[in-house]
């Protein structure tokens, strides 16, 4: 809850009067300072340090907020945490690909799974800040996009499993938006570190002047990233609050909705002709030659 929508909705819930356990990665950074020192409203902010790629934890702030709960309910659970590098799979190490699914994924199941049982004696909500990601899949975006169709199914599955309990899951499915995740500085450092841990012989194939343009086209996305956060953490509060919420939310700006649609629409072949003519370089670029390499080889043998 440090950062992002994850920040903006502790101060938004504090505002409207609820008691908001925020879980934090550490207890130093600057957003958990702020929630801890801060005063948002009538509500009680309460920081909590959690990994959630850490069982232990996971269950010993389990305990913490049962026991500081009392005679009070637990209404609602959201689960907020991510992480994202967005890169080619050549240049992504399995480390960085297993800690995405650890956090986005893992990360989830193992909270939900934990808190479960103080929220279906309520008839609570869970709350899973999925991504439109997790119906379109962009080059670049393979990793993160496995991780989000994952929470996709995650919300989808337990949403049915939880009908029988009257628990209520939403999910809440956001474009691109400016948070830290989307900073042109962040995106960039990553992908210049994923690139430089490359075997040498992927670079090759690759080139620089294609990494170099592939970065380029990161840049100008994050640079077109929504501005206005509040579109989502307004979804993300109407999800807690909302005596009938939606079961999914989309939070994108027209523009986004339109693309959406017509991309629903397209054959998959002409789609894939389509985002790789928007998002990635042309093969062209390529060291190794892509396809035009392999054209070459066939009529040569031929």
């Amino acid at each position: 809850c440090d950062t992002g929508f994850g920040l903006e909705l502790v101060k938004r819930l504090s505002g409207k009067g609820f008691t908001v356990y925020a879980c934090c990665l550490s207890l130093d950074s600057e957003g958990a300072q702020e929630l801890a020192k801060g005063q948002f409203g009538s509500g009680e902010i309460k920081v909590l340090q959690l990994d959630v790629t850490k069982h232990d934890q996971v269950q010993a702030t389990v305990k913490k907020v049962e026991a500081d709960l009392g005679d009070k309910e637990l209404w609602s659970l959201v689960n907020n945490a991510g992480v994202a590098i967005f890169s080619e799979l050549e240049w992504c190490s399995m480390s960085i690909i297993e800690h995405m699914f650890n956090v986005n994924v893992l990360g989830a199941v193992r909270v939900t799974k934990a808190f479960l049982p103080l929220l279906r004696g309520v008839k609570g909500r869970v709350v899973v800040v999925a991504s439109v990601a997790g119906h379109v899949t962009y080059p670049g975006f393979l990793s993160y996009s496995m991780t989000k169709h994952a929470l996709v199914a995650f919300a989808d599955g337990l949403r049915r499993e939880m009908l029988k309990w009257g628990v209520t899951v939403a999910s809440i499915e956001p474009s691109m938006y400016k948070t830290r995740i989307a900073r042109s500085d962040v995106l960039t450092g990553a992908l210049d570190n994923s690139w430089e841990r490359t075997p040498d012989a992927i670079k090759e194939a690759y080139g620089f002047p294609y990494y170099e343009d592939f970065k380029g086209r990161m840049q100008k996305m994050a640079m077109h990233a929504r501005p206005y956060l509040d579109e989502v953490v307004e979804c993300m509060e109407q999800a807690v609050t909302e005596v009938r919420p939606k079961l999914v939310y989309r939070c994108s700006g027209p523009a986004d909705k339109v693309r959406l649609w017509v991309m629903s629409l397209l054959p998959t072949q002409l789609l894939d002709m389509l985002i790789c003519h928007v998002i990635q370089p042309s093969h062209r670029q390529l060291s190794g030659g892509g396809r035009s390499a392999k054209s070459s080889t066939s009529s040569s043998s031929s």
